[in-house]
């Protein structure tokens, strides 16, 4: 996958020149569908944190207002109901318009929460994850270092890996 996005890049500044508006991230959307894939996976903020405003009943759940509710949103996102082989890491979900909906359900896909909980920073997030992961695939490669472990989450408002060890090699 490393390897085809910076092929994407490479192909992507031949044919357009380097960076030069924010619509520039339209033109690659392999880079999209590998941030998305990420996302769907792990969320960097998969908990999403509301309370009810009037009494309502959730999957047969009597929940009274004023109760705040945890969710998760991750779950739909990783359940085989929403997503063909939801456990595999397949950037070609994204790409591939001709799969059906009941195998690919972009809207149990939210990493930014959805409705009035949606995050007002979504944007500006996404457009910081492109021109990262642009800069990266254009410059580097990323190594796996053996000092990687077994990669465990630590929760709060967001979520961080631990164990993980990279290095960046530059390209030529």
């Amino acid at each position: 996958i490393q390897e085809r996005l910076h092929q994407d890049v490479v192909q992507c500044i031949a044919d357009n020149g380097d960076i030069s508006s924010f619509t520039y991230f339209d033109k690659l959307p392999l880079m999209n569908a590998f941030i998305k894939e990420s996302m769907r996976v792990r969320s960097s903020a998969p908990l999403i944190f509301i309370t009810t405003e009037k009494d309502v009943v959730l999957g047969g759940v009597e929940i009274p207002a004023g109760t705040d509710i945890y969710a998760h949103n991750g779950y739909l996102s990783r359940s085989d109901k929403h997503f063909k082989n939801s456990q595999a890491f397949n950037i070609d979900r994204w790409l591939d318009k001709s799969i059906p909906k009941c195998e690919h359900n972009e809207k149990a896909y939210m990493p930014f929460s959805n409705g009035s909980t949606f995050c007002p920073g979504r944007n500006l997030a996404f457009l910081q994850i492109q021109m990262y992961l642009f800069n990266i695939a254009k410059k580097f490669k990323v190594i796996k270092s053996d000092k990687t472990g077994e990669v465990s989450e630590h929760y709060h408002i967001g979520v961080d890996p631990s164990d993980i060890y990279v290095s960046l090699k530059k390209r030529n």
